[in-house]
């Protein structure tokens, strides 16, 4: 692609010869004349640029007032842009002592800079220049904000070439009242800071990175955005491997749009994100991560209500209340088939409700039918805190005394627990509500039920155990890959209740088992084993493991005398149809490896 050179032209202003005054005082030497030089300037030759981007278009250009910083031999000095109007090219004007008398056949090799915006604490060392990109930049309608889309030329002439070092993301709002959007990648990525900036092979590239920033704030000029209007974050170019969260606040309520797929930001260029906040649900700001629902296996497994806050519609004030205040628990669990449990329980009040629910998710509202309370197809507007928590808008009730209130529930993902060991253990088995429930059946390595486990429907074989497709070292047996562990994709943890969760090792079955007590009772009339830390501090926590039984074929077998639970680990010896799993009865655990066409229960962990 063309690109076309900066052309400097420089002035030598004819210096006026000096009065003398008629006195017989010596006159003290006068001060040396700095000249000044005029700089004529185009930006590079594809969406790129300086100052502003015109109707919120790809073309950047100067605008008047524009501010550079030229380098020369250490020295540094501001050139002001002489435009009366935006351009594509525009006069620059200013001086630099150690310019004075240099001619591009005086240049000797050294390097002349150009940096785009000019900031006072810009230096060069000659070989390279740093400056800061901001992580707290003031929006514009229509362009990014002033002084903060970074561009460097680097020349041994009068002729230079500025090309784009930023990018970022652009978006535009539906909603009135947004005072300020945050960006930040979901893996800390990088996105501003103090920056040394130079080129290799001709192109432009980031030396150095220090006082790094993981986010950018974008604030309303004028204490709003403006609905319709583009706006742009200038960013560091980098890649979002697992996606980035955009965060909107207003005065008392903030929502967050996220994405998990793989995005990233190239210099000289702005994502678009259009209509940004549309379909978000704005919450409270009482917390620093909301947003919106992520992926529907989010919202799988069990939840419970940790907070009841309404916001009153006429005079904006907050109250919240713990529900705890009134019952011990209240929750719901979503299955992947669309169907569900509601329940409330309180001791105090001899309270013990569950209600079976379908459920379904259209865009950012769920629909609950809940026959037995008469709730059907009760629409709850939804978003999340974190993975593991989330808010329901559940409606604007209307009073007798005529004032209305918004009610949010807040719903926290059923807690681990934390045992004193290397990971935290989930409370109940993928495919169940409350602990003593057996949950559902798993072969190894697939993410859901199925009616018949055997060889034949085994995801990863071709109809018996010696063709396998999938986790496999032993070319007798059939595809090598040489896996040995479950992959997130094929793990009935990950793939049911979200990423923070997984199937827990062989050696993490090993540690619950050696580092925790195991007393074998009765939970709710289901048999199993209660296991309790053991370490000063976790005594009094623990988990219930139901004894579920297993699946084999199509046959169910064994619950209430012992249970099977899978670990992530094939056999770590010759035979890769097989893998590791805990077993046990009355008797205690015991460990042991089986064909993984086995239908298994599968406890979660998480490491945090």
């Amino acid at each position: 692609m063309e690109t076309k050179m900066f052309r400097i032209v420089a002035r030598l202003l004819t210096a006026g010869l000096p009065i003398v005054l008629a006195c017989c005082t010596p006159e003290s030497p006068a001060a040396p004349t700095v000249q000044e030089t005029i700089l004529t300037a185009n930006h590079e030759g594809y969406a790129s640029g300086k100052a502003c981007v015109e109707n919120g278009g790809k073309q950047i250009l100067w605008e008047p007032g524009d501010e550079i910083s030229v380098f020369f031999r250490g020295s540094g000095a501001r050139f002001t842009s002489q435009n009366t109007a935006n351009a594509a090219t525009a006069t620059f004007k200013g001086t630099l002592a150690t310019l004075d008398g240099v001619t591009e056949d005086t240049f000797y090799g050294d390097i002349l800079w150009g940096l785009y915006p000019y900031r006072a604490d810009a230096v060069s060392d000659g070989t390279s220049v740093t400056t800061t990109l901001p992580s707290e930049q003031v929006g514009r309608a229509g362009s990014f904000a002033p002084g903060t889309h970074i561009t460097l030329a680097a020349s041994d002439s009068y002729n230079l070439d500025f090309y784009n070092i930023t990018g970022g993301v652009r978006f535009s709002l539906t909603k009135s009242g947004i005072q300020s959007v945050t960006l930040k990648g979901a893996d800390g990525e990088i996105l501003a800071g103090k920056v040394q900036l130079g080129f290799l092979f001709g192109a432009p590239a980031i030396y150095e990175i220090t006082e790094p920033a993981t986010e950018v704030t974008l604030t309303a000029p004028d204490g709003t955005f403006e609905t319709g209007q583009w706006y742009y974050i200038a960013t560091l170019p980098t890649d979002f491997p697992k996606g980035f969260t955009l965060t909107f606040k207003t005065a008392d309520a903030q929502a967050q749009l996220s994405t998990a797929s793989y995005r990233y930001i190239t210099r000289g260029y702005y994502g678009s994100i259009p209509d940004a906040d549309k379909n978000l649900v704005f919450a409270p700001t009482d917390d620093d991560e909301i947003g919106q629902i992520g992926p529907l296996k989010y919202l799988y497994g069990r939840w419970i209500n940790t907070q009841v806050i309404s916001k009153s519609l006429n005079d904006g004030s907050v109250t919240y209340q713990d529900p705890k205040e009134d019952c011990d628990e209240i929750g719901y669990s979503f299955y992947a088939d669309g169907t569900g449990v509601t329940w409330v329980i309180s001791e105090a009040k001899n309270i013990n409700n569950r209600y079976d629910f379908t459920w379904t998710l259209t865009g950012n509202t769920l629909y609950l039918d809940i026959p037995s309370t008469h709730q059907q197809h009760m629409p709850m507007g939804i978003c999340t805190l974190t993975k593991d928590t989330f808010i329901a808008d559940i409606s604007v009730a209307s009073h007798a005394s005529s004032y209305n209130l918004r009610v949010f529930n807040v719903l926290k993902r059923s807690d681990a627990v934390d045992l004193g060991l290397s990971v935290k253990w989930a409370t109940c088995n993928i495919g169940a509500s409350f602990t003593e429930q057996y949950g559902d059946y798993f072969a190894w390595g697939e993410t859901k039920p199925k009616p018949n486990y055997d060889w034949a429907t085994y995801k990863w074989c071709n109809g018996s155990y010696d063709h396998l497709t999938k986790y496999n070292n032993q070319y007798s047996y059939g595809t090598v890959d040489n896996k040995k562990v479950l992959e997130p994709a094929d793990d009935a943890a990950t793939a049911n209740w979200g990423e923070s969760w997984r199937t827990p090792t062989a050696a993490e079955w090993e540690e619950l088992a050696n580092g925790c007590n195991w007393q074998w009772t009765t939970v709710q009339g289901v048999k199993g084993f209660l296991i309790s830390g053991k370490k000063a501090g976790y005594t009094d926590k623990s988990i219930f493991l139901p004894a579920a039984g297993e699946k084999g074929g199509t046959d169910y077998s064994g619950a209430g005398s012992y249970g099977t639970y899978w670990s992530s680990n094939v056999h770590s010896t010759g035979m890769p149809f097989y893998a590791r799993y805990i077993s046990f009865t009355s008797s205690g655990p015991e460990f042991s490896a089986v064909g993984r066409s086995y239908g298994f229960s599968v406890r979660p962990v998480k490491a945090d």
